[in-house]
């Protein structure tokens, strides 16, 4: 559904499949290539490596399923998703999310209220 409104090439990560904010990063990353091992030794992984991974690669990123993810775990992964497109510096890379109620995209860009709509903090 996402994939003809964001812009290629295009990264998902299942929110069926994450427990953490930290899993969802390792999950993208080793989805845009990166060596699983090397991945799973990053000390306190999060946005950080996520925005710079997606910066060097040009990738956007979905996060399907957002709503099956915990309360919890939804918040933190929206809280840091929201620092990551505050940090990006191309509007090129966008980010969008689908869930139940339907799905949301913002792109990378200066307007932090629409990014803060977007994935209702």
């Amino acid at each position: 559904m996402l994939q003809k409104h964001l812009n290629d090439p295009l990264v998902t990560v299942d929110g069926q499949e994450i427990n953490s904010s930290e899993d969802l990063v390792e999950r993208a990353l080793i989805e845009m290539g990166a060596d699983e091992d090397e991945v799973k030794e990053i000390y306190n992984i999060g946005g950080i490596e996520l925005r710079r991974a997606l910066a060097d690669s040009g990738n956007s990123l979905a996060i399907l399923h957002f709503d099956a993810m915990g309360e919890d775990v939804r918040k933190a992964v929206a809280q840091m998703m929201k620092g990551v497109a505050e940090q990006t510096q191309t509007d090129e890379i966008m980010f969008g999310y689908t869930s139940e109620d339907g799905g949301e995209l913002v792109r990378a860009e200066s307007d932090l209220s629409m990014r803060v709509l977007s994935w209702g903090l």
